[in-house]
């Protein structure tokens, strides 16, 4: 690329999704409504084709009589990859995430680049796998390991209760078969995110991109404490980690 070698990089997702353990719901922010934007919920239930999938750092802490919320570049491997954890503050802690994990506030994530229909068209989207949902989600592919075959649907919620706190967790239901149509866009669209995150880790940590990651949700990001899931167990899926 020469001298001109600045790549200015857009995210290809079109919507970044997330579950509230508080409403039970799916949400995504839209920064066009209202003033400030606002969360939208999605009718459940909600499918969607895993296309890729990263590795990511949440959380937070209490500070100066507020919550302050982490975020982090997105990595496809925690043992070789460096994750830069930021707040508005600025960096919290780096390093690989056996190092780091240890450290106030951090909370594992995993990022599924889906395929998602709006309307009749699939649409790239990213979905934030954590807290409550990640527990779920954790459990439920240990019986379907493979997340890039099939689809899969959040069809609801169950209450859970951990400690003091009482919270909405997701349930997942896996879709074996899939459309031919639908695998062939499906593809398409995993070829651009992973066109996208070749470029994206050759780069290196991009603020820009990395607060993408986040929604720049405009709601307070506390969830019920579930501890962070240390991804070096025996359940972590190999292919990621």
């Amino acid at each position: 690329m020469g001298r001109n070698n600045n790549t200015t990089l857009t995210n290809p997702a079109t919507r970044f999704f997330e579950w509230s353990a508080v409403d039970g719901t799916i949400r995504y922010f839209d920064k066009e409504l209202g003033e400030r934007g606002e969360n939208v919920n999605v009718d459940l239930p909600f499918k969607f084709l895993v296309l890729e999938r990263v590795a990511q750092v949440t959380g937070g802490v209490d500070r100066n009589g507020g919550y302050e919320g982490f975020w982090s570049n997105a990595v496809m491997n925690l043992k070789t990859q460096k994750l830069v954890v930021r707040s508005k503050q600025g960096i919290e802690v780096s390093g690989l995430y056996e190092d780091i994990k240890n450290h106030p506030g951090i909370r594992y994530m995993q990022g599924l680049y889906i395929a998602y229909y709006e309307g009749q068209q699939l649409q790239i989207g990213f979905l934030k796998i954590k807290g409550a949902a990640l527990s779920s989600w954790i459990e439920f592919t240990k019986k379907h390991r493979n997340i890039f075959e099939g689809a899969f649907s959040v069809t609801g919620s169950t209450k859970q209760k951990k400690g003091s706190n009482t919270y909405l967790a997701p349930t997942f239901e896996f879709i074996p078969k899939v459309s031919d149509a639908s695998e062939v866009v499906a593809k398409t669209l995993a070829a651009q995110v992973e066109e996208y995150m070749e470029t994206y880790l050759a780069q290196g940590a991009i603020s820009e991109v990395e607060r993408e990651y986040t929604g720049v949700v405009s709601y307070d990001d506390h969830e019920p404490a579930m501890g962070p899931w240390n991804p070096t167990d025996d359940d972590a899926p190999e292919e990621v980690f």
